[in-house]
């Protein structure tokens, strides 16, 4: 039986392999900015040397914050002279960002009064000189009173006109919420003309403060859901705050939430506990079943009890909200963050987002040929429903990778476009399959392989 099926296989194989049609086509042409914030604590999970600047545009430099007099307070290890030089040299521009959670106190009381203003905009101006930054981010968590709305602009107005004075070069952005819980202390129609852009939290719609279980960032809102998601968020600062979409980067999440639910949009009992995507990805088939969201186009965990849920971002999410980017004419992407999905010395999701906002913006006529590739065992193997499947280009190249079963029938194709030279990863969900053997294909016009895997349920 078994070789009756691997003849069958390989012939099957064989013609589908040998009739493949080499990649052509123009892909997208254009420019987006890709704006990741690099956290002081991931220093050590992501020290400069392996920041992947050529998938990046901007680096905001997280946090430092003001106190209530103005003077200018850090987190302890923010200062990293070899990423400001590392930054520079890639020729990608860095910002120090301002604020973060936990250190919004003393915005009011410096925005309120002209005095500290001044004083607090002299010390953001010699920090910026002395550290060798190109601006700031402001990620004030939150704006809460019609008095901190007017003193913010004129803070924002001030700075602009300091900026212009010193280097006009300088940038200014802020981090702001998708909502109007938020969005309503924040004067939008002046902003818009100091700020060079708004970078969209667009995730966190469900967590301990939501009154059911859910996404941490759909693309989409699931009817009867009414907690937010990317395209709703992003409706309400274009259409109805007035935000010009060049002004607008889209946020992306590198972590996600556990709850303790019986499912998507029950209630939960307990702590929910944030994870990183590196931290998520370990977890499949390790007592995890994965899911695939095919309304809100995101992933989610369950484990074997349907006692818990992980909802996050993988590579597939990442690829389609990038390309809702593009489709929409945003002006890029923002990232939470840097680091967060560092396995294995990979990082799939910044390669994804770095492959499809800046890698792909060209025109190709014809594909490039590799002959030098890695197509690496999937992981777990065997595996329940779903494992992961490793590549790595030695330069980059149009590929794709094919599913078959042992009837030489094609099952799905799991990647397909333009990837940049390194390691890639993406994932494969058989929860729909019955148990057997299985052969996943990577190939190109110039070279193609074949490894085979084992679903057991």
């Amino acid at each position: 039986m078994r070789t009756k099926y691997g003849l069958r296989l390989f012939f099957c194989a064989f013609f589908l392999i040998n009739s493949f049609s080499p990649f052509a086509g123009t892909l997208y042409a254009g420019s987006k900015r890709v704006v990741g914030y690099y956290p002081s604590w991931i220093r050590s999970v992501l020290p400069a040397s392996k920041v992947q600047f050529s998938n990046l545009t901007h680096i905001n430099h997280a946090f430092a914050w003001p106190d209530s007099d103005g003077h200018i307070k850090k987190n302890s290890d923010l200062i990293y002279p070899a990423l400001n030089r590392l930054v520079h040299e890639n020729n990608v521009k860095i910002l120090v960002s301002f604020g973060g959670w936990g250190h919004a106190g003393g915005f009011s009381p410096v925005v309120s009064d002209s005095t500290k203003r001044s004083f607090f905009i002299g010390n953001l101006i010699t920090f910026i000189k002395k550290y060798d930054y190109d601006g700031v981010d402001f990620d004030w968590e939150y704006p809460s009173s019609l008095s901190d709305r007017n003193n913010l602009t004129l803070l924002i107005k001030e700075l602009r006109k300091r900026f212009d004075a010193e280097n006009p070069d300088w940038l200014i952005t802020f981090a702001v919420g998708t909502g109007n819980w938020t969005g309503q202390w924040f004067d939008y129609d002046q902003l818009v003309k100091y700020v060079d852009w708004f970078n969209a939290m667009c995730y966190d719609y469900h967590g301990s403060w939501s009154a059911h279980s859910g996404h941490n960032a759909p693309l989409y809102q699931p009817p009867g859901d009414q907690c937010g998601a990317v395209d709703v968020g992003m409706n309400y600062l274009h259409n109805i705050r007035g935000i010009p979409k060049d002004q607008l980067t889209v946020g992306m999440p590198f972590y996600g939430r556990e709850f303790n639910t019986s499912g998507l949009y029950n209630s939960f009992s307990g702590d929910v506990t944030e994870y990183l995507y590196s931290e998520i990805i370990k977890k499949i088939d390790q007592g995890w079943i994965y899911h695939w969201d095919n309304v809100a186009k995101v992933p989610y965990l369950t484990n074997s009890t349907n006692t818990k849920l992980i909802t996050y971002d993988d590579t597939l999410s990442i690829r389609l909200k990038c390309r809702w980017i593009k489709d929409n004419n945003y002006s890029g992407g923002m990232i939470w963050a840097l680091g967060q999905d560092f396995t294995d010395n990979s990082q799939p999701l910044m390669e994804t987002v770095g492959r499809e906002l800046i890698q792909q913006m060209f025109v190709q006529e014809s594909p490039k040929v590799v002959r030098e590739f890695t197509l690496r065992q999937n992981y777990p193997n065997p595996f329940n429903s779903g494992t992961v499947i490793s590549f790595n280009l030695r330069s980059g190249c149009y590929v794709r990778i094919n599913v078959f079963n042992t009837m030489g029938e094609k099952i799905k194709t799991i990647a397909e476009g333009f990837f940049c030279s390194g390691n890639h990863a993406v994932n494969f969900n058989g929860s729909n399959l019955p148990s057997g053997i299985y052969y996943y294909i990577l190939e190109n016009s110039g070279f193609r392989k074949i490894r085979s895997m084992v679903l057991v349920k």
